[in-house]
């Protein structure tokens, strides 16, 4: 008796492991090139249960009349070698076998050969994965995460159920597509608005060098930062003395940057400069991170940094910021600066000649040196 289905299915995602090679199955002894994989797929008999978890997933859905006879597949797999030319293969067969279209989507840097590999491959998996998700429907969509390394199930699981799908999986002693129920999961935004918080994710996120999927040493941090995280795990995710933010809050704060990036301040009558200070903060995001590599005088054709502005230590010193690819020069001095219990970028101007940035700058740093900043003559500008 066939099983009343909910739905059929017209598209599936699934995530590709290297089952494709296991000895027990047809192509395990293949050489491991497409040219012979695509060629070894088209001249054999296929054997539906012997070829890979993946093309069995899709076998199972089609018995239980899950997954229409025409129908999309997309499949997730990972940028290694044998990652790419599993990809072929089941590709190859699914196409061959159903008449399915099959489409890939590689997923960067699913690597686990270090720790810091490990933290920005199972975040940026998550992150694409998500993106995927948001575009499909759950009511014409199946979703398997089964291949790949042991733990993606384990973390695709609850992104899919923030999604509303559910998660296949196939156990080999049943040999049945078996639905995972959805989690109760959600995520607090009333929870992550609390100003404590966002001091908290703003001033972690300039320690991670301005980039959401940055591991940082969590011996690194001060101790006051340390404990707030060890006190949210849900937050963050830790490998070996690593931390990197959750790639769940990740995709939370993507759609509410108010919430993790620095306030910035510029001079009231800056506001008719718009077009040229536009200019400006669009080369200062642009150098986001980039002192990991260059500590210090960072240059490129557009724009060059005199110090390490990302360093703590520097708190008391001014910076400056400059194009370099256009006529007349732009130029900024800012410095970060405390202001209503949190740290701020604050632009004092922008100037077209070195004279007067010279002459500028030491007035600012008197102003600063003596507090006498006026926080009325200041305006706050969305940066990111």
């Amino acid at each position: 008796m066939i099983e009343q289905v909910r739905y059929e299915a017209y598209t599936a995602i699934v995530t590709v492991g290297i089952s494709f090679f296991q000895k027990q199955n047809q192509f395990g002894e293949v050489d491991r090139t497409p040219e012979a994989i695509q060629r070894a797929v088209r001249q054999s008999s296929l054997e539906e249960g012997r070829i890979s978890a993946e093309v069995s997933m899709i076998e199972g859905w089609r018995k239980q009349q899950r997954l229409a006879k025409q129908a999309d597949i997309l499949l997730l797999y990972s940028d290694t070698a044998i990652g790419t030319l599993a990809a072929v293969g089941v590709k190859e067969s699914l196409e061959r076998l159903y008449g399915y279209r099959v489409t890939q989507k590689k997923v960067d840097g699913l690597d686990m050969s270090t720790p810091e590999q490990a933290v920005r491959g199972m975040q940026q998996y998550l992150v694409d994965l998500a993106g995927i998700l948001e575009v499909h429907d759950p009511a014409t969509t199946l979703f398997a995460p089964i291949g790949g390394y042991k733990s993606v199930f384990s973390l695709a699981y609850p992104i899919a159920s923030l999604y509303g799908f559910e998660a296949w999986y196939r156990f080999e002693q049943s040999g049945a597509p078996v639905p995972l129920p959805l989690l109760p999961i959600r995520f607090d935004e009333e929870a992550l608005q609390q100003p404590e918080t966002i001091r908290m994710l703003r001033a972690l996120y300039r320690h991670a060098g301005f980039h959401l999927t940055e591991p940082f040493v969590l011996d690194e941090l001060s101790l006051r930062l340390r404990e707030w995280v060890e006190a949210h795990p849900v937050y963050f995710y830790q490998y070996e003395g690593l931390v990197g933010f959750s790639p769940i809050l990740i995709l939370q704060l993507r759609t509410m940057p108010t919430l993790y990036a620095p306030r910035v301040f510029i001079p009231k009558k800056m506001e008719h400069e718009q077009r040229t200070m536009s200019g400006i903060l669009d080369d200062f995001k642009t150098y986001q991170g980039s002192h990991r590599q260059q500590p210090t005088g960072f240059t490129n054709r557009l724009f060059h940094h005199e110090m390490d502005w990302t360093d703590r230590s520097l708190n008391g010193s001014m910076f400056s910021l400059y194009r370099m690819n256009g006529a007349p020069q732009h130029r900024a001095i800012y410095r970060w600066m405390e202001y209503e219990g949190e740290e701020v970028l604050v632009f004092k101007s922008v100037w077209f000649n070195y004279k007067t940035y010279e002459r500028e700058r030491k007035q600012l740093e008197r102003l600063m040196q003596e507090d006498l900043i006026d926080w009325h003559q200041l305006v706050e500008v969305q940066l990111w």
